[in-house]
């Protein structure tokens, strides 16, 4: 009778084990694969996402809001006014993304560029 209970002690723990892997491969592969979990599970998104700490960003939410309200508007045959609004706002945003991730770049290639070209000019 002992060995029938270790058996089954032994098998417990291995499941145990198993259920565990389960979880940390899950665990360290969710954020690489939540896109694919949003399409597929988005009901396990919505509960997993809090536990693990993701946030929606709100200017995305605010997004998603309107791009929710354009497609009724579309669907109802009503006339589009916030797709205007909407297109403003991308263009800014782009603008502004874009004058702030390269301006230095591109100040100090345009700056070391006309500097080359003057040190060239006086060689010659």
């Amino acid at each position: 009778m002992t060995q029938f209970w270790r058996d089954r002690w032994q098998q417990f723990v291995a499941l145990l084990i198993l259920i565990n892997l389960i979880l940390v491969v899950f665990d360290l592969s969710y954020l690489p694969l939540r896109p694919f979990c949003l399409r597929q599970l988005p009901t396990l998104v919505e509960r997993y996402d809090p536990i693990k700490g993701v946030m929606p960003h709100p200017v995305t939410q605010d997004c998603f809001a309107q791009i929710t309200q354009l497609r009724q508007q579309l669907a109802d045959d009503q006339p589009v006014s916030n797709l205007s609004l909407l297109q403003d706002r991308s263009i800014t945003r782009k603008a502004n993304l874009d004058s702030w991730s390269f301006s230095k770049e591109i100040s100090y290639t345009a700056k070391h560029y006309t500097d080359k070209v003057k040190k060239d000019s006086r060689i010659n």
